[in-house]
């Protein structure tokens, strides 16, 4: 039972890489939250589903989702996510700053511009 287990996963990592490289990041997160929800424990799993979160523009989701691999794995196994793992949570925040960031400071510009008017 086990081993089907094993390849089902195995199959599912497949499409997942298959439909990243064509670029269908939507079908490809189909198969890779289908890979979370059977093992909860696979790091691999939690950073496929945090690239392919960024890569569609959903950095809110790829943040919650190192949350979620976080907290499942102090819970069940009382340690802390990979360093890749955590450096790609890294990346992601910092790359979120660098596209927030420019918008911010252009309003606050705006404002600043308005006001002496």
């Amino acid at each position: 039972m086990e081993s089907l287990r094993r390849e089902f996963i195995e199959a599912l990592t497949r499409l997942q890489k298959l439909y990243e490289q064509r670029g269908e990041y939507e079908q490809a997160l189909v198969y890779t939250r289908r890979r979370v929800s059977l093992d909860p424990l696979d790091e691999s799993a939690h950073r496929a589903l945090m690239h392919l979160y960024f890569q569609i523009g959903q950095r809110n989701a790829a943040l919650r989702q190192y949350q979620e691999c976080s907290r499942t794995l102090k819970t069940e196994l009382h340690i802390s996510p990979e360093n890749t793992t955590t450096e790609l949570y890294e990346r992601i925040c910092l790359r979120a700053w660098f596209i927030t960031m420019p918008i911010i400071c252009a309003r606050m510009k705006r404002k600043l511009l308005s006001k002496r008017q």
